[in-house]
């Protein structure tokens, strides 16, 4: 039985040759120096994009489709002016939200933040999904142990209200926002204080160093694609922060990340991230 046992094995070996093993290797391995980066790299679904269309971005079946593939999910929340907090991008309707839809009153132009709660249970994607809270994307996340990142648009979100939900649902969620800066130093963002992780969005007039972000209580930034060079990564790295672009679905963009051994990044389809990368 040994004798055939090693036998097999042999053959197995003479077999499996160099070649095999690289028809195996995820085109990530293939292009960047350092192959073990393109499974530490963490991929999120910019908005659940996973169509050709923005029609069911930011829905639960978008981020249903994100942990289906193995990414975690990115979403924006707004607040209406009622006081709910709400899951959406855009700061008006007409571009994702389907107009026979439309309560009275309501139109394509119609801002995000003057709808009430009523109205906003009204309204559908072009796609035929219906919008949903934050409270309610929680929920999921915290039952379904999707990790996420969650945009605090204008840093309108209650911290007492979302950090309540989010540990009464045990949500394994983080914030980013844009940071609010004094001559150039960000303010301390209010998340932290109620023990949340909160990002900072270095995009815009306000773009500080990862010292002062650090300094601030910010753990991680998300920035151009541009800025995220091996250095720029390491400066993050040293002041204990993690780094991420803002969105991209190009394979080379993705392959400078992993070779400046960036810590995730955001794709819109990121079914297509996952399987180059891995």
């Amino acid at each position: 039985m040994r004798l055939i046992v090693a036998v097999t094995l042999l053959l197995g070996l003479m077999v499996w040759s160099p070649a095999d093993a690289a028809r195996h290797l995820s085109p990530c391995e293939k292009t960047v120096k350092y192959a073990a980066r393109c499974a530490q790299i963490e991929v999120y679904g910019h908005r659940g994009r996973h169509w050709r269309t923005a029609t069911n971005e930011n829905t639960l079946v978008a981020s249903q489709q994100d942990a289906r593939v193995g990414a975690s999910f990115e979403a924006d929340s707004w607040v209406l002016s009622d006081g709910t907090a709400v899951i959406f991008h855009d700061r008006r309707l007409g571009r994702v939200v389907d107009r026979d839809s439309m309560p009275p009153g309501v139109t394509a132009r119609t801002t995000i933040t003057s709808l009430t709660t009523a109205q906003f249970r009204q309204l559908q994607t072009k796609g035929g999904q219906p919008l949903m809270t934050l409270k309610r994307l929680l929920r999921f996340a915290g039952r379904r142990s999707v990790s996420g990142m969650i945009e605090n648009k204008y840093t309108l979100l209650d911290p007492v209200q979302v950090a309540a939900w989010v540990a009464h649902f045990h949500a394994p969620v983080v914030f980013y926002q844009t940071p609010k800066c004094r001559q150039g130093v960000p303010d301390r963002p209010e998340f932290v204080d109620y023990g949340m992780t909160v990002g900072a969005k270095e995009i815009g007039a306000c773009a500080p160093s990862p010292q002062l972000l650090a300094d601030a209580g910010f753990s991680f930034l998300i920035t151009h694609e541009e800025a995220i060079t091996p250095e720029y990564v390491a400066d993050a790295h040293s002041h204990g922060l993690e780094v991420g672009n803002s969105n991209s679905g190009k394979t080379d963009v993705w392959a400078r990340l992993v070779a400046a051994d960036a810590d995730y990044l955001l794709a819109p389809h990121p079914g297509r991230a996952e399987k180059w990368l891995k």
